[in-house]
């Protein structure tokens, strides 16, 4: 039959406290240190992790704006650049446009005054025609002065009939 050894109840109850104790002392408590220094390992690594995020995100951030600046620096650079072309171009058209009305009035009053040489000119030439031919017609030859008078008093009645 079954019968019940206190004694051996009792080792048993204390080879398994012993046992607890000496796996308590020499498996537990180094497997938690390392457990622990895992924990710890990985809790550093994930706070690294963070700060090289953050970090990159900063840099990411820096990249953009310098880029953002840059972008409107170079559409700065070519408005100021558009601008001074059309205040060159202005100028250069000012320029040609002032030029050529100083060519065009030149021409104009060159032109004026040749019109009055050759209206002179012809004018005396006239004048020399219509004495010869009243010589001519007259048969004698009038004074130099009385010529003069009618030739010039001629001339103002043909120029008072074109205007």
């Amino acid at each position: 039959m079954i019968s019940i050894d206190f004694f051996n109840i009792l080792a048993t109850v204390i080879n398994i406290l012993v046992l607890f104790l000496l796996m308590q002392k020499f498996l537990v408590k180094p497997l938690m240190n390392v457990i622990e220094k895992r924990e710890n390992m990985i809790d550093s690594q994930f706070k690294e992790a963070e700060a090289a995020e953050t970090e990159a995100k900063s840099l990411k951030a820096k990249y953009e704006d310098s880029l953002k600046n840059a972008h409107d620096e170079s559409i700065s650079i070519l408005n100021k650049a558009k601008i001074n072309a059309q205040a060159e171009y202005d100028r250069i058209v000012g320029e040609a446009d002032d030029e050529a009305q100083k060519i065009v009035s030149k021409a104009r009053t060159d032109m004026e005054q040749e019109r009055e040489q050759a209206l002179k000119e012809v004018k005396t030439e006239i004048g020399d025609l219509i004495a010869l031919a009243v010589d001519k017609v007259a048969g004698t030859k009038a004074s130099a002065e009385s010529d003069k008078e009618l030739i010039d008093q001629f001339l103002s009645d043909v120029d008072a009939d074109d205007k």
